[in-house]
């Protein structure tokens, strides 16, 4: 049986804890979340 448990939240911070799940699922569901997160640069 699989499980997702949120261990704190704030506005910009969240960790979970998943248990049960495969490794690839949850590598998976870490690149998402990253994908998600805006990325600049500045060319000089």
């Amino acid at each position: 049986m699989s499980s997702l448990e949120v261990i704190s939240k704030d506005e910009r911070k969240m960790s979970i804890k998943l248990k049960g799940v495969p490794l690839q699922y949850a590598n998976a569901l870490r690149r998402l979340c990253l994908n998600g997160v805006p990325v600049f640069a500045i060319d000089t």
